[in-house]
């Protein structure tokens, strides 16, 4: 097992001024899991790896919404090198979150048009090979796992920021950041946390 780290920042000699994003290589030996893929230079750099590396096809774990994590996917769905996607995907939520909110005025459908346009990069996503971290635990490979955000603190966060009433933070950070799909990567007897922009407060017990 061993984890590729793609800086944000240094690998790219044409614009080292650029937020190039987050972008994991996780190979375990056997299979590729890719953690966030925030720009198209950090895709072709991965399809490379895999090309070097006799990899087909990898499992991707999207942690949000924000592009600095999402904007190198569609191109490794240009070129067919994703077998799955997992996410969160907050329509399956929409009764929940409207339950949370709770403030008379909102509708499902409102729920949904404000879902769609806050979460445009998930929503981009439509039709493709996505799946639900809550909806079934994701068996990923041995050795990765997603263990957090839980779901009461994600639906909650999301309702949060759909609802504005009082602000767009949790725990000191954005609401899209504070709800990043943590991954633990156990390599030897140690254990790695992927962690996005995750707030400290969600990640504190790991």
């Amino acid at each position: 097992m061993q984890i590729l780290v793609l800086s944000s920042k240094g690998h790219y000699a044409e614009c080292e001024e650029k937020n190039y994003g987050d972008c994991f290589i996780i190979d375990t030996g056997d299979e590729l899991i890719i953690y966030d893929c925030g720009s198209e230079e950090h895709a072709l750099r991965v399809i490379e790896y895999m090309d070097d590396h006799g990899y087909d096809q990898a499992k991707l774990i999207l942690s949000h919404n924000d592009s600095d994590h999402f904007d190198g996917i569609p191109k490794l769905l240009e070129q067919k090198k994703l077998s799955g996607i997992y996410t969160t995907l907050l329509l399956k939520y929409k009764k929940d979150i409207l339950k949370i909110i709770d403030d008379g005025r909102r509708t499902e459908n409102g729920i949904i048009e404000e879902i769609l346009d806050k979460y445009d990069n998930i929503a981009q996503l439509s039709g493709e090979p996505i799946y639900d971290v809550y909806e079934e635990k994701p068996a990923l490979c041995d050795g990765v796992e997603i263990v957090g955000p839980d779901k009461d603190y994600m639906l909650g966060t999301v309702a949060k920021r759909l609802d504005g009433r009082e602000g767009d933070t949790m725990d000191g950070e954005t609401a899209v950041n504070a709800t990043s799909l943590q991954v633990s990567v156990t390599i030897g007897s140690r254990k790695v946390l992927l962690c996005g922009d995750s707030s400290f407060s969600a990640i504190e017990d790991k």
